[in-house]
């Protein structure tokens, strides 16, 4: 297993959403008409984009940020919020007309989330937005890239970085109707259980299930696929092969940002050296560390973190 090689400086560009989370933990999700007592509120910053933006700022990676806020004390909030990871914010998209993205997310007594998104600024992308593309294209070889903004625009910005020959991953959630074509620039996908249901009609329920689900993304032209099954750990189908990854046993607190904080590991170890069987490893550390803190951008592990847990990791 090589170690994250300190002494390179990833460049990550990450497109994609910016949101205010508004996050209830509830005894138990209501009935039409009743109200539930006692339930626990606290506000994040958020977005599937601007989270794996910290993620990789706090491993340590020079990250350039496009996107789209309002113009309102919330796109403040989290401007300023990024700037303090010390992620690149000069190409974000200060938006007079429409209001910075809302999520609304409830977690029940087993941490699973139920995510509502009120996208704002995040869905009014305007074509003078991407003028700034080539600029921004220029700084990094790596992209990371969601589904939390108009999908014309993704796949823009997809076609755009893999003629300057980026490596792009992609995550598909939510799972949004696509162009085929853009499958085969895609280097790496990686959807969660119900995505992957969505992307190929088949479930991944079992680890035997998510290969056949692998392979059938494999066929439709993705290079890479890695689908991440929860507690099961998460799976990577190349054309040649499936390597699974069991999970680690950590306690699982919130599931909010699990897929964010693996997808911006997997980048950053990536764009340093790290074989992808390897990367992945350290993706599946970051996750379980997410999963295991309340928050957003908050449970994003740092380095540290990572070696830390590594010292003392038992497997499930």
């Amino acid at each position: 297993m090589n170690n994250l090689n300190s002494e390179i400086k990833s460049k990550i560009a990450v497109i994609g959403s910016i949101n205010m989370d508004l996050k209830i933990k509830v005894p138990h999700l209501s009935s039409p008409g009743e109200t539930v007592l006692p339930c626990e509120f606290n506000s994040s910053c958020g977005g599937k984009g601007a989270n794996q933006a910290v993620g990789a700022a706090k491993l340590g990676a020079e990250v350039y940020f496009l996107g789209r806020v309002g113009k309102d004390a919330y796109g403040k909030s989290l401007l300023a919020n990024l700037n303090e990871h010390e992620v690149n914010t000069d190409h974000i998209i200060v938006d007079s007309r429409n209001t910075t993205g809302i999520a609304t997310i409830l977690l029940d007594e087993a941490a699973e989330n139920y995510i509502y998104v009120a996208p704002g600024a995040n869905y009014s992308w305007e074509s003078s937005d991407l003028e700034k593309l080539p600029e921004f294209t220029a700084n990094s070889d790596y992209f990371l890239l969601q589904n939390e903004i108009p999908i014309d625009v993704t796949e823009f910005v997809i076609s755009r970085a893999k003629f300057e020959d980026k490596f792009i991953i992609w995550d598909p959630a939510p799972v949004l109707k696509y162009s085929q074509d853009i499958c085969k620039n895609i280097d790496i996908i990686t959807p969660n259980q119900q995505e992957t249901e969505l992307l190929t009609g088949v479930k991944a329920e079992t680890v035997e299930e998510a290969k056949i689900a692998g392979q059938q993304l494999i066929s439709m032209g993705f290079l890479n696929v890695i689908i991440t099954l929860g507690e099961l750990g998460c799976l990577l189908t190349t054309p040649t092969d499936h390597v699974y990854y069991p999970p680690f046993n950590v306690q699982v607190v919130d599931t909010v940002s699990a897929g964010d904080a693996f997808n911006a590991t997997l980048a950053v170890y990536l764009s340093q050296g790290s074989e992808l069987k390897d990367a992945i490893y350290y993706a599946n550390v970051a996750a379980a560390l997410a999963v295991s803190k309340l928050g957003s951008q908050e449970s994003m592990p740092t380095k540290t973190d990572i070696e830390e847990f590594l010292t003392e990791v038992k497997l499930k």
